[in-house]
Formats: C-alpha cells, sequence, structure tokens
C-alpha cells in the first residue's frame, strides 16, 4: 500500500510545533530543522519531495527506549503530485543507531546505545538505496533527570494541543494507552520517564482520563477546553483596528481559576492592545453556559497575514 498523507497530523504538526512544511516551489533544504518544544524535539528533513518529519521525546539518556511518530509531507501542485511524491517519501527510511524505520511507516521504537558520543546520537535519512541524504544529532541530556514511581496525570488540557504525562514508562508506547473519556488519544513520543500525546478528543469539559501502561492504569478527572479565536476583519491595511474575541469552551461546572497564554506570534505585522505576550486568568464567576470570553484590540502595523496563538497554562 502505498503512504498516504494523514490530514490529522498535518494539522497536529502546526499546531504543536509551529512549523511550516513549505510550498512546492521551494528548493530543499540540505540540513534537517530542530525545534523542542512541549515535550517534543522535532526534526524535520526537507528533500525534493517534500519533507519528512521525526516526533522525538525532548529529552533522552543513553540507554533509553523510545518510541517516536513520523509523518510524510508531500509537495506538490495537485493531488497527483502529491501522491506521487508521498510514495516516494515512504521509499526512505530513518536509522537511529543501525536500527532502521520506514518513512513511510507511522512511528519507530529505537534503543539508544549506553554510551553516547559527544556530539549526540545519530539520525540518518537514507534513500532506497541506502545512501545517506541527512543527518541529525540528538543530543543527550548532560544534567540530572527526574524519575517517577508514580504517573502524574494533568488535570486540565487543551483541545487540538499536546498532554505530557511523566512517570514510570518504559518508551515502548506499543503498550501503552491513553483515552479521554471512549476517545484514544493519538500518542506521539514516549521515553522511559514521560509520554506526549496529542487530545484528538472531541469533547470538552469534565471528563475522565484514563491512562493504561501495560497492567498498570492511573485516572484522572481532566478538564478539556477548546479556545475559539475570531475577529471581524482579518485583511487589516496599516493603522487599521478590529476587536478579537477570544471565546474559551469547557467551563462547565469550573471551580477554580484558569489561566490562559495569549501570544501575537506576527509582531511585526499587528499589535495587541494589553501587549504581545498577556496572561489571563478566567474565573468561575466569569463562566456562562460553560464558555468565557475575553476581548482585545488588534491594531495592523503593515498589510500582512498575521497569527495570534492562545494556550491554557497547565501548572501540576
Amino acid at each position: 500500500m502505498k503512504p498516504r498523507a494523514n490530514p490529522l497530523l498535518l494539522f497536529l504538526l502546526v499546531a504543536v510545533c509551529g512549523v511550516s512544511i513549505g510550498l512546492a516551489d521551494e528548493p530543499p533544504a540540505s540540513a534537517p530543522r530542530i525545534t523542542v518544544a512541549n515535550g517534543l524535539r522535532t526534526v524535520i528533513f526537507p528533500v525534493a519531495e517534500g519533507a519528512i518529519h521525526v516526533l522525538l521525546p525532548d529529552e533522552v539518556l543513553p540507554g533509553d527506549r523510545i518510541s517516536c511518530t513520523i509523518y510524510v509531507a508531500p509537495s506538490g501542485a495537485s493531488e497527483e503530485d502529491r501522491a506521487a511524491h508521498a510514495a516516494a517519501l515512504g521509499t526512505y527510511r530513518l536509522v537511529c543507531e543501525q536500527q532502521a524505520h520506514p518513512a513511510g511507516s507511522a512511528g519507530a521504537n529505537w534503543l539508544l546505545p549506553a554510551q553516547a558520543p559527544p556530539e549526540g546520537f545519530a539520525l540518518v535519512l537514507e534513500n532506497a538505496r541506502g545512501e545517506t541524504v541527512s543527518l541529525a544529532r540528538i543530543p543527550a541530556s548532560n544534567g540530572p533527570v527526574q524519575t517517577y514511581r508514580a504517573f502524574r496525570l494533568p488535570s486540565v488540557g487543551q483541545a487540538h494541543r499536546v498532554i505530557t504525562i511523566t512517570g514510570p514508562f518504559d518508551g515502548d508506547s506499543s503498550t501503552t494507552r491513553l483515552k479521554c473519556e471512549d476517545d484514544e488519544l493519538r500518542l506521539l513520543a514516549e521515553s522511559p520517564r514521560k509520554l506526549v500525546a496529542f487530545n484528538t478528543s472531541a469533547q470538552t469539559g469534565p471528563k475522565l482520563l484514563t491512562l493504561r501502561k501495560g497492567d498498570r492504569t492511573a485516572e484522572a478527572d481532566f478538564r478539556s477546553v477548546a479556545v475559539v479565536l475570531a475577529a471581524p476583519n482579518t485583511a487589516l491595511t496599516k493603522g487599521e483596528a478590529t476587536t478579537l474575541t477570544v471565546t474559551i469552551h469547557g467551563l462547565d461546572g469550573l471551580a477554580k481559576p484558569l489561566t490562559f497564554a495569549l501570544e501575537n506570534t506576527s509582531t511585526d505585522v499587528i499589535t495587541l492592545s494589553n501587549g504581545d505576550s498577556e496572561r489571563f486568568v478566567i474565573g468561575p464567576a466569569e463562566v456562562a453556559d460553560g464558555r468565557a470570553s475575553v476581548i482585545r484590540s488588534i491594531t495592523a502595523l503593515k498589510r500582512g497575514s498575521w497569527q495570534i496563538d492562545c494556550s491554557v497554562v497547565v501548572v501540576e
């Protein structure tokens, strides 16, 4: 079967990592791009047919077993081009310390050697002929790393964002399941100390989060919130202003305040009335019908596309 691009994972990578897969006519970069955020280390290998993304745990130790997600992002102006490029991307393979996984697979499981090279573990992209196309270095953590005897599940999370759980994992996500009520959540990466998952559930409000790791089970009360941003005018000219409405859903029965981070990620194009990076608090008194809203003003510095991000601040 030919590997196909997964629209959900494409949305996931943009939402979680803030990455761009580029346009079809962009020349491929010779070096991989690496970002570290939200408990993940994301390695992007640009190639002629598009890009190959690898989502790993953000910290690893020598001797760790780790699980990761692999995603191919084909380029192309038409569906036919993208399908052909997706098939070509599936012929590449990713090799970590002599352990290979096809790029067309959904994920990989690697056992890291007990000794870490000073320059970091090698993650190699090879083509169908076994030739090295690109190489990324994954550094081993050199500071103290906390270990856990019990699983620590979060009490709040956000729809279409990552959930991080610490605990006594083993790095093999094939024996791990995470559910929000009856919805199975997508697992992205696992190390012996951490699980990173994507909240694919459409349900909001108070829910039960259930983790199963091998023969162990952990449960926690969990509030899943959804954040919706809306503006009546998104095509602003220089000096023009509009309003931004941030609506948070899933606040039914809220007993204690939640903090949210609002960030302008297009500071060269617009400004926000309360600053480009703001934290605001929603308390029980501000909730009506399970939701609450805040309003800010946007002013354009110049014409252009812009983006604003709002996320719940998880403090456990």
